[in-house]
């Protein structure tokens, strides 16, 4: 997992930048206007990602979440694009808990205010990532931690393994201007930590039983 003292200024600057202005045409619209703003920022988040490693359960788990949560319609395909490029940008699963965070604070208020309906995501994903950001500045200056290794060398040849028709559906995607999310958003945060989680532990138990059989040969 990517520690968050490892976020640099020159990567959270201007994804901020970018959510920033797109949680304003979210807001005024609830859509992006041009699929460009859902096809760049995904494309740069897997230049970088490509470029420094660090592939984890988070990536390998929320990527394909997120493109289905928009395919059984939980949101709009720019809510989807800019998640994914977010966990692309910073691989932490505390980022999917500030999106947990976000959501819930969200959905409250518009209970609050008596409207049960679609939530416009881009300004909670800018929110939680804010959040996590913020929190990640505050752990740089407080603690000294180690980096990391990369638990998932080579993780990006998946993407060649994906079906044709899965790219065309990742195609339909970036042209998905929608920016709304649906209450249940919040539901599928939880369901990926869970899995995360259970990732994590499968392949701490499957490293340590690995390690146990090696010393004993």
């Amino acid at each position: 997992m990517v520690l968050p003292a490892e976020v640099s200024a020159w990567v959270a600057a201007p994804v901020l930048l970018w959510l920033g202005a797109a949680t304003w045409f979210d807001l005024r619209r609830r859509r992006v206007p041009h699929w460009a703003w859902n096809a760049v920022p995904l494309a740069v988040a897997a230049l970088y990602r490509l470029a420094t490693g660090g592939w984890n359960a988070v990536i390998v788990v929320s990527l394909p979440a997120f493109f289905l949560a928009w395919r059984l319609g939980v949101w709009g395909g720019a809510d989807a694009s800019a998640a994914m490029a977010l966990v692309l940008f910073f691989p932490d699963a505390r980022l999917l808990v500030a999106m947990l965070l976000a959501g819930l604070a969200a959905v409250l208020t518009g209970r609050m205010r008596g409207a049960r309906c679609r939530l416009p995501g881009l300004p909670v994903l800018f929110l939680a990532t804010a959040g996590y950001l913020t929190w990640s500045a505050h752990l740089l200056y407080s603690h000294n931690r180690k980096a990391t290794s990369s638990p998932l060398v080579g993780a990006e040849s998946l993407f060649w393994l994906i079906p044709v028709h899965r790219r065309l559906a990742m195609r339909n995607l970036l042209k998905d201007l929608r920016g709304d999310m649906a209450e249940k958003a919040v539901v599928m945060f939880l369901i990926i930590l869970a899995a995360i989680g259970a990732f994590t532990l499968l392949g701490g138990r499957i490293a340590e039983v690995v390690t146990s059989v090696a010393g004993g040969i």
